[in-house]
């Protein structure tokens, strides 16, 4: 069995299956950008931007287990046609040339490399969502830093008041100390 040849109907190679794109390169580049004069406008945007990287990543986990589920449904009606097959042909077939003719099969091929491609999806999104996750640590960083910068700022600014209101008094004392005419 394993040496005959396909019928027609199976030896057609089946289109592979689209498998949707929930991630675009150029997209998810632009939103995880972040602009450091505008730190507010990207901290406001983090967690939108997230909630949305995080569902496209379900969806794609979800597009990934349905092709998984219509392999595993479709291996089973190969196995059984290759099974029954070989019943009307009298030919006994061991477990390992069942697999062999499955494995082999045009749609099942066309099913894995759809399987291949649907993983693919979750795997970038995995990783898009784990850059949103460090773009969330590098705004509170930044944040932080900004406020310390800030900070410093404003007590050069205190100091240099000090100075100013110093400089006043002394002067004051100095016009009060001069003799008048």
């Amino acid at each position: 069995m394993a040496d005959e040849t396909v019928p027609d109907a199976e030896a057609r190679k089946p289109p592979i299956p689209r498998v949707k794109i929930f991630f675009d390169p150029a997209e998810y580049k632009k939103d995880v950008r972040i602009n450091p004069s505008d730190l507010s406008g990207a901290m406001a945007d983090q967690a939108s931007l997230f909630t949305h990287y995080g569902e496209q990543l379900a969806l794609a986990t979800y597009e990934l287990d349905k092709w998984k589920d219509i392999e595993s449904i479709r291996c089973a009606k190969v196995d059984r046609l290759i099974r029954d097959r070989a019943a009307a042909d009298g030919t006994k077939l061991t477990e390992a040339a069942v697999e062999k003719e499955i494995s082999r099969h045009p749609e099942v091929v066309a099913l894995r490399l759809t399987i291949n491609k649907a993983r693919h999806q979750v795997e970038l999104g995995k990783t898009v969502v784990e850059s949103f996750k460090q773009r969330r640590d590098m705004l509170v960083q930044l944040g932080a830093s900004d406020r310390e910068n800030l900070k410093g700022e404003q007590r050069i600014l205190a100091v240099e008041a000090n100075e100013r209101a110093a400089a006043a008094r002394r002067d004051r004392a100095l016009e009060m100390t001069k003799p008048r005419d």
